[in-house]
């Protein structure tokens, strides 16, 4: 199952699955969707945050990416398909 992310129609940008997952280190984004955008050093991960525009179920990426440790993500089961 793949959530859709839909970059701007006029942009041709490569896109890749990523897994949606959980990041509930800090309370201020539990609940959030995050997608697991790139594996660093060590046991860190990057993670985009991702949103809901109103009145539209379609995910997009923001310009919001953080960085964490991979113990502290909890995979969905789900994929996005996100801007590479």
């Amino acid at each position: 199952m793949a959530a859709a992310c839909h970059p701007d129609p006029s942009v041709k940008h490569p896109t890749v699955g990523a897994p949606l997952v959980r990041w509930n280190a800090l309370p201020m984004w539990d609940g959030h969707p995050f997608a697991l955008t790139d594996w660093l050093e060590a046991d860190l991960a990057e993670r985009t945050l991702l949103h809901r525009p109103e009145g539209n179920g379609v995910l997009r990426t923001t310009g919001y990416r953080f960085c964490a440790s991979r113990e502290s993500l909890e995979p969905t089961g789900t994929f996005a398909v996100v801007p590479a």
